[in-house]
């Protein structure tokens, strides 16, 4: 950077923090939902204010993850020799989000693979991003952290919001769309609108429990901080403390997230293990911790929701281990987790998860075992060099900062082997801004590096990041273009929110204009057409619906709904033939379906 003068380097370092600030602010409020739903789509509001509302698209996020790293490499560079283990940590967020492209190898569906590399890649690239910075001017370390707890007090704010007003606005509104348009809502959908478990600006209740988890420590330990500096301390810190469990923690037990409160009792027998207490102290409390489990576990069967989600989360873990005993070396590929699951599902019903909720088993079974080695050392290494920090610390446990961020990162670290934060852009940025921060030292010594191994890193780190950037915006792009195509299909094709009279003014030349739309962006895709093909099978043209299943099933072979949606139309045209064929191949593809394992009769 020596070649810009100061004037000029110190406009672009400005502007280059200013757009890593914004993207660190934007991260929880508005890409907070899940990536890898290729059947779902975001809004895409015609005019402008209702963006300011709505949740932007998951998928955009790559986009503005590469332009903030674009602007981040003009105004820094990359220096191995200072804050090395933060350059580590970075370096293996960006070869986490290379190994992703093992996971296209296998993928029976593209759709899959369309979405999870540039989410890697853009995951790779803000790492990247936040090293830049902290590494060049390491006293941004406390005004980023700062930074990213106060956008969460905003997101606890939401919720809090939410759960007062927010709620009873949606069922009211769901109520008069049922009467207006006389169409009644499934059972599912309605079970989460009328559920009072908040998710704030997360597209799940669990996935902002997670998200809140990683902010607890730090609410203690800045609230324990400036209630100190209040006159009397113990009366300030019980003013502070107190703001802070009700802003904060309320927000947090009212995502009713048993994973959440199952990982934060682990956080603070983590924290119990830290302290230099008596031995006697830590096994009062570790007992105290097992009691806690136990009547939990009691509650839960007696009073609570049951065991069910838990039974189900265990046995993706343990699906995910046969798929990747399967596939060690590739994996199944982006997406097949899904398909593969509802084949050795050992428990009735028509649920099958995208993903195994696990992030460590995600990588595993899907890019095989490089992939999951490489999580493996992006989640455990800053544990691991966190710990160390902290004991060499002068600092008592109990006042250091890294302390409260090591914590932070050990509860959300758990927490992602139980949810699906993997697929949350904003849960696995702010852990790896978490992860460079606690490893970034404004006081650590220059390390010395040869010229060439220096030089090595910097040309290696570059040229990754420029990657992350460019492939990463790019793939965004073209998949935001497809996935406003495709959501302007469904909204044609489905009735909902409109009266039955608009519904049937939607002519099937309408569908098939959007559908060649949806198609030439997505042409790997076979949402569209199954989108299309069950409009058509609504309005009786089974010859055009066929011929779109068919092409579905074409590009998706392993989709157990498609080959059932033929068995539908085949019994309802009387070939029984097909029919029977197209539904032992339903029931091959998920044997514990229920709805799959009769044949399908027309009412």
């Amino acid at each position: 950077m020596e070649h810009y003068g100061d004037h000029t380097l110190k406009i672009l370092e400005k502007i280059a923090i200013a757009a890593i600030v914004t993207l660190t602010v934007l991260l929880p409020l508005k890409f907070a939902s899940l990536i890898g739903i290729p059947e779902a789509t975001a809004l895409f509001p015609e005019e402008l204010f209702p963006w300011l509302i709505v949740l932007w698209p998951v998928s955009a996020f790559p986009v503005f993850s590469a332009a903030v790293l674009i602007i981040a490499l003009i105004a820094f560079r990359p220096r191995p020799n200072k804050q090395f283990k933060a350059f580590v940590i970075a370096g293996l967020w960006l070869l986490l989000g290379l190994v992703g492209y093992i996971g296209a190898i296998n993928a029976e569906t593209y759709d899959f693979v369309a979405m999870e590399i540039p989410h890697g890649l853009g995951i790779g690239a803000y790492a990247a991003s936040v090293y830049l910075l902290l590494s060049n001017r390491p006293e941004w370390r406390r005004k980023l952290l700062f930074i990213m707890f106060a956008t969460a007090m905003l997101v606890a704010l939401l919720g809090w919001e939410q759960r007062l007003a927010g709620f009873e606005d949606t069922r009211n509104f769901t109520i008069q769309q049922e009467q207006s348009t006389g169409l009644a809502l499934s059972e599912a959908l309605k079970a989460r609108i009328f559920d009072d478990r908040i998710y704030s600006t997360f597209g799940s209740c669990n996935n902002l429990g997670g998200f809140l988890l990683m902010m607890l420590p730090l609410l203690f330990y800045l609230a324990w901080r400036a209630g100190g500096r209040i006159e009397p301390p113990w009366g300030g810190r019980i003013v502070f403390l107190s703001l802070g469990v009700l802003i904060m923690a309320a927000p947090f037990f009212m995502t009713a997230s048993r994973a959440a409160f199952a990982c934060l009792l682990a956080t603070c027998v983590l924290f119990v293990l830290m302290l230099p207490v008596g031995k006697w102290v830590r096994w009062g409390i570790v007992g105290g911790a097992v009691f806690a489990v136990i009547a939990g576990t009691f509650y839960i069967a007696l009073r609570g929701r049951g065991f069910s989600s838990m039974e189900a989360r265990l046995d993706y873990q343990w699906s995910s281990l046969w798929i990747f005993l399967k596939n060690p070396f590739l994996g199944t590929g982006w997406g097949d987790f899904f398909h593969d699951y509802m084949i050795i599902k050992r428990f009735p019903g028509n649920e099958a998860p995208h993903d195994p909720h696990c992030m460590i088993a995600a990588y595993f079974s899907q890019c095989g075992i490089l992939g999951g080695l490489v999580c493996l050392a992006v989640l455990f290494y800053p544990l691991w060099e966190g710990w160390r920090k902290i004991h060499r610390s002068a600092q008592s446990v109990f006042s250091n900062l890294d302390t409260w961020l090591l914590l932070g990162i050990a509860g959300v670290t758990m927490h992602s082997q139980l949810d699906t934060n993997m697929q949350v852009p904003a849960m696995m940025c702010y852990l790896a801004g978490f992860q460079i921060i606690l490893l970034t030292d404004e006081k650590e010594p220059e390390r010395t590096l040869g010229t060439k191994t220096r030089w090595f890193l910097q040309v290696g780190f570059v040229l990754a990041a420029l990657w992350m950037a460019l492939a990463g915006g790019w793939g965004s792009v073209k998949l935001v273009q497809g996935e406003k195509a495709f959501a302007t299909l469904c909204d044609l094709a489905s009735p909902m929110g409109k009266k039955p009279e608009e519904f049937y003014r939607v002519s099937p030349e309408q569908v098939n204009l959007a559908l060649n739309k949806a198609v030439e962006l997505r042409p790997y895709s076979p949402f569209p057409w199954q989108v299309a093909a069950d409009f058509m099978f609504g309005r009786g043209l089974y010859d055009i619906a066929e011929i779109y299943y068919l092409k579905a099933l074409e590009l998706s072979p392993e989709r157990a709904s498609l080959n059932h949606r033929l068995h539908r139309l085949y019994r309802l045209t009387g070939n029984e033939a097909q029919a029977a064929k197209y539904l032992k191949r339903a029931q091959e593809l998920f044997p514990n379906n229920e709805d799959y394992r009769e044949p399908w009769s027309p009412k």
